[in-house]
């Protein structure tokens, strides 16, 4: 049995694509050894547990601990324009969940203080 050349091209890519994931369990973005992780409440875990679901849904989560931002307003527009694009399935709340965690894990507590009304949105790292 021949397989159409389109499906062929498929198959082949598939499976001799490199694999974004490192060997074993996928990244984390706030993983037990990040120099943050002991002081991360639960909220913010479950903040980045969010984040790690909604977001691996569309790229591997390597891409995420990969985009350079420069400042929490940056997470906080880059997480918007995510949550708009059709199928995210993040809604604003979950968007504000997922700007918290990978704020905190950017910037740490600085940032996080940064997103309250009156914070400067503009912390560096």
């Amino acid at each position: 049995m021949r397989l159409p050349a389109p499906l062929m091209i498929v198959l082949v890519t598939l499976t001799s694509a490199p694999s974004c994931q490192r060997p074993g369990s996928p990244p984390r973005l706030l993983p037990d050894d990040h120099a943050l992780a002991p002081a991360a409440s639960a909220e913010l875990r479950a903040a980045c547990a969010l984040a790690e679901h909604r977001c691996s849904r569309c790229h591997p989560i390597d891409r995420v601990l990969l985009v350079d931002v420069a400042t929490p307003r940056q997470w906080q527009d880059q997480v918007t324009r995510m949550r708009r694009l059709a199928g995210s399935s993040i809604s604003p709340g979950d968007g504000d969940a997922i700007v918290r965690c990978l704020v905190y894990r950017s910037f740490g507590p600085a940032g996080l203080a940064a997103l309250e009304p009156g914070g400067s949105g503009a912390s560096s790292p």
